[in-house]
């Protein structure tokens, strides 16, 4: 009676990105265990923050309002995580729209940023000092694509004080105002008496 002897080699054929290896590449496999290794890495999402800015008092106003987008750092930012992480500046003339960059999240965090208009010096018009906040929750729930949640709440009225109760903002624009108003002249008269 003979007994049979089995020899099973296992060769890895095809690299993890599923690349044939030439054969003369292939190289056995110890034992008769095959190990597959699986990455994952959720698909990113993006945000974009936008301004809707009015001028009372003054129709087809030129002058140039500038706005910042700063990103937050602290105990609950990530925001060297985000592929923007600089500060954004925008420009509108006069009333109109205006959009930050999209700003690309990679990876799951708690991204904050403060967006408000800088004070300018033009004659005639008052600047809105408001200032909003807006939190961005990138989640990572398994399904292979980022999730995100943007709250945004003005945190600073127009005059600048801090609100008591900071008011949630619609959707992902946030509105400034100013008002325009001419300063006011006089002029001096004279005579000019001959006798």
């Amino acid at each position: 009676s003979g007994v049979l002897a089995k020899t099973t080699v296992i060769k890895k054929t095809k690299d993890a990105d599923g690349k044939a290896i030439a054969e003369a590449e292939q190289t056995a496999v110890s034992g008769t265990t095959v190990e597959y290794t699986n990455t994952y890495k959720a698909g990113a999402t993006d945000e974009t923050f936008g301004i809707n800015k009015k001028v009372e008092g003054l129709t087809g106003s030129t002058k140039t309002f500038t706005f910042k987008l700063t990103p937050q750092e602290g105990d609950a930012t990530d925001a060297k995580k985000a592929d923007k992480t600089t500060e954004q500046t925008k420009t509108t003339t006069g009333a109109g729209e205006v959009s930050f960059d999209k700003i690309t999240y990679s990876a799951a965090g708690t991204y904050t940023y403060v967006i408000k208009e800088e004070t300018g010096s033009e004659p005639g018009y008052k600047y809105d000092k408001s200032e909003y906040t807006a939190v961005v929750t990138v989640t990572d729930d398994g399904s292979g694509v980022l999730a995100k949640t943007t709250v945004i709440k003005k945190t600073k009225g127009a005059d600048g004080a801090e609100l008591a109760e900071p008011e949630t903002v619609e959707g992902l624009t946030v509105d400034y105002t100013n008002t325009y108003k001419a300063g006011e002249t006089d002029e001096t008269f004279g005579i000019n008496k001959k006798v």
